[in-house]
């Protein structure tokens, strides 16, 4: 039971991070939170069962693939700003 407790409550607070990430205004912040949020989430996903360097390695590829995705939802919301901007310009 406390096994699961802990688990949930590393993806908590791993959700916490990454929530607060968009209510932050300053660009450092907002990468240490992205950095604690994923450390916490991989930690929750794999425990201390995992060598260190594959332990880094896994936290890198999770961090690699979350970027990736946050980045391609930016780049699509501001493809529909401009659009709706040239659309309320015309």
């Amino acid at each position: 039971m406390s096994k699961n407790l802990n688990y949930l409550s590393l993806i908590f607070l791993s959700m916490i991070f990454v929530i607060c990430i968009f209510f932050v205004s300053s660009h450092a912040l907002q990468i240490i939170l992205f950095i604690l949020g994923i450390f916490f989430l991989t930690y929750a996903i794999f425990g201390e069962k995992v060598i260190f360097i594959i332990f880094v390695s896994l936290y890198f590829l999770i961090s690699l693939i979350i970027f990736v995705i946050f980045s391609i939802i930016n780049l699509i919301m501001r493809i529909f700003k401009t659009s709706s901007n040239s659309s309320k310009l015309s």
